[in-house]
């Protein structure tokens, strides 16, 4: 039954309203006027029979019961709250609705079989009933009611909603005032962009833009206070208004600000992404207005946060090996940085330095970047202010030369390379060392044969 009914009511009930002083009966006694729905008396009637006219709800009849004629009220058996419901002043063009309910104050219970409006109530709308289970309130039963009010044009509203019922088998009518002001426009205010969308930032870093206020109506528009809605309490402050117009936080007081015709008030708002997470995160920038009317304009603002794209760089092949060589002769060869990071890496320079061979025939190298240019391998052309993009590499020339009296030595140097992450500004220094200690990364031997 709960279902049918709501399918039967939601459509009917389209009206808006301001409900004041409610829980007032109507006369005591008289006659169908035409202005309530026609209620069968068949004893048989069931939901089909349930009818409406002129956008009234009728419910089902009541066998044995006169319904031609409306009985005397029981005091008090019909409350709403809140009580009086004012709607007060609404700009034209706009729009506010307020949700009433209805309160069976008395122990019988109350058939609820028809609920308008009058027939001249205009800029006022029922836009949602509940009426619970089927139609009947019983001691304490509830009618949810939510009503809005959307004037057309200025000044004062007036109008009365009717509800008639069942009480003890005798029909019953109750009637509550309507009241609300329709006033002028608060004056058109344009906003540029009408989303502040800082599309992604990477963790770690900030973005600011600027929201444009413009006032395009023919009326002064005075602004009380922009701020932020975002989150709940607990959770990070990732947006905060760093401008408005010349004003710079902190704010000790928000500044009241009047727009003239074709005045702007520019509003600067910065996102800062702490991570670690990454995701979406969406406020609102409510600009709150006191003159001509009371209003607020909430402007969606959005940012998603996203890790930052990496210089990650290592050198191929990992070791270059020039094999033999003979002494007093040169050889070349390559070796490429290779970044497979997503973002870009700057190699700002490079050094090769030898190894030292010791008497148990280890070897030790100097720290990267660190000790004397090596005496046998070279770059063909010292590496620096090259970028290299993601995914990509760039080939570096190195010249072994032997010297005569390296002959039948195993020679061997460290060949290290520092490079700046372009996001970050961040140092990188290859070869990534365990421990800190690195070992020879060119080899080449000396030999007197041809």
């Amino acid at each position: 039954m709960k279902n049918e009914y709501a399918m039967r009511v939601a459509p009917a009930l389209i009206a808006v309203l301001v409900v004041a002083g409610c829980g007032n009966p109507g006369p005591a006694s008289g006659t169908d006027d035409g202005n309530q729905a026609d209620i069968h008396d068949d004893a048989e009637a069931g939901p089909e029979d349930a009818v409406r006219d002129e956008g009234h709800w009728s419910g089902y009849d009541v066998p044995g019961t006169d319904l031609g004629t409306y009985d005397a009220f029981v005091e008090e058996a019909l409350s709403c709250n809140p009580d009086p419901i004012d709607f007060g002043s609404v700009p034209v063009g706009q729009s506010r609705t307020i949700d009433v309910v209805m309160t069976n104050t008395q122990s019988n219970p109350i058939s609820i079989t028809d609920l308008y409006l009058d027939i001249d109530a205009d800029n006022f709308e029922i836009v949602d009933l509940d009426i619970g289970d089927a139609s009947v309130l019983d001691h304490a039963g509830e009618l949810a009611i939510q009503v809005s009010f959307s004037p057309d044009s200025q000044g004062a509203r007036a109008a009365n909603l009717t509800v008639v019922g069942l009480v003890g088998g005798r029909q019953q009518m109750w009637s509550f005032q309507i009241t609300a002001v329709g006033t002028a426009t608060s004056g058109s205010l344009e906003f540029l962009p009408e989303v502040v969308d800082f599309g992604g930032v990477a963790i770690g870093k900030s973005k600011s833009m600027v929201m444009t206020v413009i006032n395009n109506s023919d009326v002064a528009v005075t602004i009380r206070s922009v701020e932020l809605n975002q989150g709940s309490a607990g959770e990070p402050v990732r947006f905060e208004i760093t401008r408005l117009g010349e004003t710079l936080p902190p704010f000790e007081e928000e500044p009241v600000v009047t727009l003239d015709p074709t005045k702007f008030l520019p509003v600067e708002v910065k996102f800062t992404n702490s991570g670690p997470d990454s995701g979406e995160y969406s406020a609102f920038l409510d600009v709150h207005v006191s003159s001509p009317n009371l209003f607020t304009y909430s402007i969606p603002v959005i940012a998603r946060t996203a890790h930052p794209a990496l210089c990650d760089a290592r050198i191929v092949p990992a070791k270059l090996d020039f094999g033999t060589i003979a002494v007093g002769s040169a050889a070349t060869g390559n070796v490429a940085i290779v970044n497979t990071g997503t973002g870009s890496c700057l190699i700002a320079g490079g050094k090769i330095a030898d190894c030292a061979a010791g008497p148990d025939e280890t070897v030790t190298c100097p720290e990267v970047l660190q000790g004397s240019d090596s005496t046998v391998f070279s770059f063909d052309s010292e590496p620096g202010s090259e970028v290299i993009g993601p995914g990509a590499r760039i080939e570096i020339g190195i010249t072994a030369t032997i010297p005569s009296e390296d002959n039948g030595v195993a020679l061997s140097a460290l060949m290290s390379f520092e490079l700046i992450d372009v996001t970050s500004q961040t140092s990188i220094v290859l070869p990534l060392c365990a421990d800190g200690i690195c070992q020879p990364n060119i080899g080449a031997t000396g030999s007197t044969s041809e």
